[in-house]
């Protein structure tokens, strides 16, 4: 085989004290031509902080090693969790699901891929485990968002494909990215200009470590829009530390994080700092699955431990600031057959002066859902 011909090995490569490029690998022997390619980190440093959405973060009580809320991550622990909460009342429920009491664990299992850790080497920490945490994988549901994080880290670090020396772009990127830039099947709104090459070159010349910010979605989106501003200034710090270049991050969130991602562009000095946010399903008029739980509660794992029935889940979810910021705004209308109305309809059987049995729609709340509905306290 030539040399161009060999299989390349991606070598980690980490930092030492100053901030410089150091890596480690062993030699193979003449039969077994792998090519070892070390990639040096650039000089700017744009990191990639991803916010998951509601129930996404693990949460521990405070001061105490007991979980509040740890997601399954497999059938095992499904199981576990369902018959440990199955007899709580939905008093224990409020208790163990108090906001005031609640906060973001970080020892939850992070898994990166073989090229995620690789890549992850830049991180502080002595082993794959130690330096994922450091980057808040373990804060998040792993089944959930373990995928995203190595495929974004992925992704991003290996714009070019190594084995080609930098001179093709990636299988991902080309079929992804370069090949699907045509504005009709996007369902984009206006024309835009495609990228070229040119410009994933440039982006190439940047480094976008990503870190996950969990937050405790009990709370309000503000407040959790302030811990991740704080957590801008601490990752960003970190690599100034190292000698790099770090004033600006790039926020991707999930569902409910959309909300926390646009808290934090309201806290002083912020919108500086995001140098831009993709927001994947966010409910940015409210959620209409948000009434649903409060009213019959949750299905699968989640219910024993959320609430089963509107007792239960109303128990939590109503002294839960987080969750109540979700609800439905006077912004969410529907498409129905008599035009655009309200999300909220009752639907009943009645019989008409004619004696015929019709079914009927009633839409409520059509102004105001808060004064109409969430803070009516009459009974009616």
């Amino acid at each position: 085989m030539s040399d161009t011909d060999t299989a390349t090995r991606l070598v980690g490569t980490g930092w030492d004290e100053h901030g410089n490029d150091t890596a480690q690998s062993v030699l193979t022997g003449t039969n077994l031509k792998v090519r070892a390619l070390c990639l040096t980190t650039p000089d700017l440093v744009v990191p990639i902080l991803f916010v998951p959405g509601i129930m996404g973060t693990r949460l521990k009580m405070k001061n105490r090693d007991a979980s509040a809320w740890f997601p399954p991550e497999n059938t095992w622990e499904g199981l576990v969790t369902v018959l440990k909460h199955m007899f709580k009342s939905a008093a224990d429920r409020q208790k163990v699901l108090d906001p005031n009491n609640t906060e973001v664990d970080e020892d939850g299992p992070a898994r990166p891929d073989e090229s995620s850790k690789a890549l992850l080497a830049i991180a502080p920490g002595a082993t794959d485990a130690e330096r994922a945490k450091w980057r808040g994988w373990g804060q998040l549901y792993g089944k959930s968002y373990g995928g995203i994080l190595s495929l974004l880290e992925k992704s991003l670090a290996l714009i070019f494909d190594p084995a080609s020396q930098g001179k093709q772009l990636t299988a991902t990127w080309k079929t992804l990215v370069m090949d699907k830039q045509d504005p009709a099947k996007l369902g984009a709104q206006k024309p835009f200009t495609p990228l070229q090459e040119v410009h994933l070159r440039d982006a190439a010349d940047v480094l976008y470590p990503v870190h996950a910010v969990g937050y405790n979605w009990l709370r309000s989106n503000k407040e959790s829009g302030e811990h991740l501003a704080r957590e801008i200034e601490r990752i960003t710090g970190h690599y100034r530390s190292k000698g790099k270049i770090c004033d600006k991050v790039i926020i991707v969130t999930h569902s409910m994080g959309g909300l926390v991602g646009r808290a934090c562009a309201q806290v002083p000095g912020m919108a500086d700092r995001i140098l831009g946010i993709v927001h994947g399903v966010m409910p940015a008029i409210g959620a209409p699955a948000t009434y649903k739980r409060i009213r019959a509660g949750f299905e699968s794992v989640e219910q024993v431990l959320l609430g089963r029935d509107a007792a239960e889940c109303t128990a939590v979810m109503a002294n839960a600031p987080g969750p109540l910021e979700l609800l439905p705004t006077a912004q969410y209308k529907t498409q129905s057959e008599k035009g655009l109305r309200h999300w909220l309809r009752a639907s009943y059987v009645k019989t008409n002066m004619q004696g015929v049995v019709e079914e009927v729609d009633t839409f409520l709340g059509e102004s105001d859902p808060y004064a109409d509905i969430y803070l009516n306290n009459t009974g009616s």
